[in-house]
């Protein structure tokens, strides 16, 4: 069986190399590195030390949608939808969260 590197990683390291970056990855451990092989950022999240690259696209769900958004992901989940695919809603639903800049209107 041949790895599959997850997609996020892979696209955290072409952001990071459109801007003159190396973003790298050992065990459990992300590493992004400037053009002089200076170290700008270190650790074991992605969003974190991706959070380093300009432009970066890995922002925080607004608290006031975590649940909401919390739980469609968990029925997705409980579906069988793919790990790529709820990784991708969730983006998509954290984009238009923030785009919006309002709360979710919660009707009972």
């Amino acid at each position: 069986m041949t790895y599959q590197p997850d997609p996020a990683v892979k696209n955290a390291q072409s952001r990071a190399r459109r801007h003159g970056l190396r973003l790298s990855t050992r065990a459990n451990t992300f590493t992004l590195r400037d053009s002089n092989g200076h170290t700008v950022a270190c650790g074991e999240d992605l969003a974190s030390v991706a959070a380093h690259i300009p432009g970066h696209t890995m922002a925080e769900t607004p608290p006031e949608w975590e649940q909401l958004i919390g739980e469609h992901l968990r029925m997705l989940t409980a579906a069988g939808r793919p790990p790529a695919s709820i990784r991708l809603r969730r983006d998509q639903l954290t984009n238009m969260a923030r785009s919006l800049q309002v709360p979710p209107l919660i009707s009972s």
